[in-house]
């Protein structure tokens, strides 16, 4: 074989690594997704750059959709969190009198935030080796449900308990089969036991069997699972108005919103947060 065959073989090899790679990894939610998307006091994940300081434990943060505050706790300020700074917020979504998120963990980015340790695929072995309160991502089907409010994932190297809130994850509709990607904090329990705390679950393909009539083989059905929305649907309207209707009154709120800021009765902070929601319906 030649040598430009074999070098090309090489990097052939080494860029389905370098793409598996890429693909082994949790991808942040922008933050229109998590304005649409999350419910109040849902976990989420996202992440952007540091725009403003509306509070000494506040900051505003900003991607290419949109802006919002996030609530520091005492830790994360002092962490001198500077000016155009781009950082991982993972934290609750908060819509009581406004839209914010208040910060459970924050990460700054010394390279690509893409990159980022902590959004890099673990196996369940590798988990005892983690910290406790440590956020870890892993991938698994669910094997047992030994609780209402527990699961047991595996993967090759292993399994191991989640605890899922009780809010937010019993919603998803879990079945035995499914395979799930979780972020979580890596926790013990009474006796000592490691276990995961999930934050955020996203569901991939549920391969559940199919009992096959007497003299069949079995066969396996490979069943598309999607997350269950996090708002109950709109109730049926009769009718549809126009889209231009739509956006005249879009257009109306927008002005109303301005006038606002204007008259000095709203920040310019709670006009662009409260701007992005009314532009996420659109």
């Amino acid at each position: 074989m030649s040598n430009a065959h074999t070098l090309g073989g090489v990097f052939l090899a080494l860029l389905l690594c370098l793409t598996a790679s890429a693909q082994e990894r949790f991808e942040p939610s922008s933050i229109s997704d998590a304005l649409r998307r999350t419910a109040d006091g849902e976990d989420v994940l996202v992440r952007g750059t540091i725009v403003g300081y509306p509070e000494s434990d506040e900051i505003l943060l900003q991607d290419t959709t949109g802006i919002i505050t996030v609530d520091l706790e005492a830790r994360h300020e002092r962490m001198w969190l500077r000016m155009g700074t781009q950082i991982l917020v993972l934290g609750e979504l908060d819509r009581d009198g406004g839209i914010e998120i208040e910060a459970d963990h924050i990460f700054v980015a010394r390279g690509p935030v893409a990159s980022h340790p902590t959004l890099a695929l673990r196996s369940l072995a590798d988990v005892y080796a983690c910290a406790e309160d440590q956020v870890v991502v892993v991938r698994g089907r669910v094997r047992s449900f030994p609780e209402n409010d527990e699961i047991i994932i595996a993967d090759a190297s292993g399994s191991m308990l989640v605890d899922l809130d009780d809010d937010h994850h019993l919603r998803l509709g879990l079945r035995l089969g499914d395979e799930l990607i979780i972020l979580a904090e890596v926790d013990n329990d009474i006796g000592g036991r490691r276990e995961l705390d999930a934050l955020v679950i996203r569901q991939h393909v549920a391969v559940r069997p199919v009992v096959a009539a007497v003299g069949k083989p079995a066969v396996v059905e490979v069943v598309a699972v999607r997350p269950a929305p996090t708002t109950p649907p709109a109730p049926a309207v009769t009718s549809t108005p126009p889209a231009s209707a739509a956006k005249e009154s879009i257009k109306g709120r927008l002005a109303a919103l301005k006038s606002l800021v204007d008259e000095g009765l709203i920040t310019a902070e709670e006009y662009a947060t409260r701007k992005v929601e009314i532009l996420a319906e659109l």
